[in-house]
């Protein structure tokens, strides 16, 4: 596998469909899920949130855990929503390249050990093929 390269555009998802209207950083002060992997997001936690107008009309809430934010804001040129570790899986399986390491880099430890989990994952899927 080669490198994926210029991290911050180097996969693009269209999870969610509009217009950002405003988007940020914020500690938690009730409990949240996130979008991504449905992890609880505790009280105290930091997050990522976006508000959006989906089809001129819906206001749409969505929260990332801090791992989950990292890895959309390091590797996706659009901000995915719902889907990012099934777009990030389908990427890798199909440029056949891992994220470069200053990409790997800017993710939080946990994030990092998960995205290594998936490659793995995939090079022993190769491998039983």
């Amino acid at each position: 596998m080669g490198n994926i390269g210029n991290c911050s555009c180097s996969i693009i998802s269209f999870g969610m469909p509009g217009i950002v209207t405003h988007s940020g950083k914020r500690r938690a002060f009730v409990e949240r899920e996130c979008v991504e992997c449905n992890r609880k997001i505790h009280v105290g936690d930091v997050y990522e949130y976006t508000v959006g107008l989906v089809a001129d009309i819906l206001v749409q809430q969505v929260f990332k855990c801090r791992d989950c934010a990292s890895v959309s804001t390091a590797l996706f040129c659009l901000s995915a929503t719902g889907r990012m570790w099934k777009d990030l899986r389908r990427h890798l399986k199909w440029t056949g390249k891992v994220p470069a390491d200053e990409c790997m880099a800017e993710l939080t430890p946990t994030a990092r050990a998960k995205v290594c989990d998936l490659i793995e994952s995939i090079w022993e899927e190769e491998d039983a093929d």
